[in-house]
């Protein structure tokens, strides 16, 4: 009988451990997705933050984060997206920026030099026809050294856009 129980628990014990595990994946996974969705409305300019850390990044990491623009009116947009720091930023100067709208590179440069303080302008037009998509990736160099070891990025972007008149 006592074999039977301690049989009973390590499988218990076993479907729990593992279980932890695939929620700890799923946690790590969806950490790494990130998409915001931002709707224009063709009155007045359109204004978002959103604050960033990143860390626990090493080289040959990289992570993508996902802005969706989407309207119900047909018109075109002027648009920017500026860094601001916001913290701590030492990773900044390894880690490289590339930013795409709708698969189209529009501006690359380290994480440093886009905290300048300078915002990258793009126009957004026909979005009615399924809205746009601006893509921030982050990555470092496979060639950054140690240097970069328990360094953080915190920062934050802002994103605006005004109806064109």
């Amino acid at each position: 009988m006592a074999k039977k129980a301690a049989y009973v628990l390590i499988i218990i014990l076993s479907v729990f451990i593992i279980g932890g595990i695939v929620l700890g994946v799923y946690v790590l996974k969806s950490q790494d997705d990130f998409t915001k969705n931002i709707t224009l409305t063709g009155e007045g300019a359109v204004s978002e933050d959103m604050d960033f850390s990143l860390e626990g990044f090493y080289p040959g990491y990289s992570t993508k984060y996902t802005i969706k623009f989407g309207s119900a009116a047909a018109l075109g947009y002027d648009a920017a997206v500026s860094f601001e720091e916001d913290g701590d930023c030492s990773l900044s100067e390894y880690v490289c920026v590339k930013m795409t709208l709708n698969g189209n590179a529009l501006a690359e440069g380290t994480l440093e030099s886009f905290l300048s303080g300078d915002s990258t302008s793009f126009t957004l037009e026909n979005l009615d026809d399924g809205g746009a998509i601006l893509v921030l990736e982050y990555s470092m160099p496979a060639d950054v050294g140690n240097e970069a070891q328990g360094t953080v990025a915190n920062f934050k972007l802002s994103v605006t856009a005004q109806a064109k008149g």
